[in-house]
């Protein structure tokens, strides 16, 4: 071989960068597979706002929540109205949040959280204790 028909390697030719054509592929692999981590992520920790699942009207929660699974006389009992929360007849809160899933309302410096599924209440805050509570049939 000829001093001057050495190949490009032989040489010790240097690769040029890759151009802007060749590397669209990549970047928009690298957009695809981040958007998809993102929301692996979001639905992980949550999802959807509880507002934008699917929602029930707040007059579902109307009514009065009797607590189950405990003796009749240490059951807790409440009532929610369109003008507050009342327990045991007096009304402890005229402020709640109401989403469509979760009831929230504040008595003195505790959080109160319940989430409604179907026709059940589950109070999650304070948490002592997970309780259920369903709702008696109105006499109205």
């Amino acid at each position: 071989m000829s001093p001057t028909a050495r190949s490009d390697t032989q040489r010790g030719a240097v690769k040029r960068p890759a151009t802007k054509r060749q590397l669209w592929p990549v970047i928009a692999l690298l957009v695809v597979l981040s958007g998809a981590l993102l929301a692996i992520a979001w639905l992980w920790m949550g999802g959807l706002p509880s507002s934008m699942q699917s929602s029930v009207p707040v007059a579902q929660v109307y009514g009065v929540w009797l607590e189950q699974d405990v003796p009749p006389y240490d059951a807790d009992r409440f009532e929610v109205r369109p003008d507050g929360v009342f327990h045991q007849g007096a009304v402890v809160t005229t402020q709640y949040q109401f989403d469509g899933q979760t009831l929230t309302y504040t008595l003195g410096q505790e959080k109160y959280r319940y989430v409604l599924e179907g026709e059940v209440m589950t109070r999650e805050a304070p948490a002592h204790y997970q309780s259920e509570f369903h709702r008696l049939p109105s006499t109205r």
